[in-house]
């Protein structure tokens, strides 16, 4: 079976984008084999969306580079919505994700805000006996603050979180933030379902941010500098009070990489 698809990525965090018309749904199996970087296109997810529905609706079908289904993707509705701004024509959309309705806007210099969920307010809590955070923006982030997150083996260290007994069964992305003398945070996912670092991720820069304004003492707009090097900015629309938080606007740049066929 032959597949079109575009790709696209928001900060260097890459996504395979297909049409919900031509592709209805994929295996597992497929899904992995497309996101392999030496078998298939490459990708740390995979998309399902396309034109609105009669409710002016857009579908978004998110997939891990596993194969795992998962309810929300930051980075991936700002990809989402640039893929239907180039294909259907149109400035806002409004995306009906796995963890809600996500309004988006197409900004100028092709970067893109959405309104990304949140789905549990942030927590203080402890592991290895040292303080950490967690919120849900979507999806689960476990929130560590580090005085020097060049020296973190996010590999290693990422991954015995995300897989430990704490978070069972579904486990948790685990993002690494450092806070700069300006004020801005410099940030490392590991990413739940891709299973290594990410260039960057949308949801756990929300997270992190979020939990930065809660509990250390930091103000909205945060600034946060990805590993790709590129900054996503995160503002509370509404001044809304932490405790009652239901969204947060994330804006960052979305590109187009390049269009193609897949055999599966």
């Amino acid at each position: 079976m032959k597949i079109k698809f575009q790709k696209f990525h928001g900060a260097g965090n890459d996504f395979v984008m297909v049409n919900a018309v031509e592709v209805k749904t994929l295996d597992p199996a497929q899904i992995s084999q497309i996101c392999s970087r030496k078998r298939g296109v490459g990708a740390d997810g995979l998309i399902i969306t396309g034109e609105r529905d009669g409710n002016g609706l857009s579908p978004f079908i998110y997939f891990n580079a596993d194969g795992s289904r998962a309810d929300f993707c930051g980075n991936g509705l700002r990809c989402a919505a640039l893929y239907c701004h180039l294909n259907f024509g149109g400035e806002e959309f409004k995306f009906k994700t796995d963890a809600g309705i996500c309004p988006t806007k197409i900004l100028p210099k092709r970067k893109v805000m959405i309104e990304a969920p949140v789905t549990s307010i942030p927590v203080k809590i402890s592991i290895a006996g040292k303080k950490a955070f967690f919120c849900g923006i979507g999806v689960p982030h476990a929130v560590l603050l580090s005085e020097d997150i060049d020296k973190v083996d996010v590999a290693a260290k990422g991954a015995k979180i995300r897989f430990s007994k704490a978070f069972a069964p579904g486990g948790t992305n685990v993002d690494f933030a450092q806070v700069l003398p300006d004020g801005s945070v410099r940030l490392r996912t590991y990413e739940r379902g891709v299973e290594e670092e990410t260039e960057a991720c949308g949801s756990g820069a929300c997270a992190t941010a979020l939990c930065l304004v809660a509990f250390e003492g930091m103000e909205f707009p945060v600034k946060v500098r990805v590993a790709s090097g590129d900054i996503l900015e995160i503002s509370n629309p509404g001044n809304q009070a932490i405790g009652k938080m239901r969204r947060l606007d994330l804006t960052g740049p979305a590109e187009l990489s390049f269009r193609g066929e897949i055999e599966i």
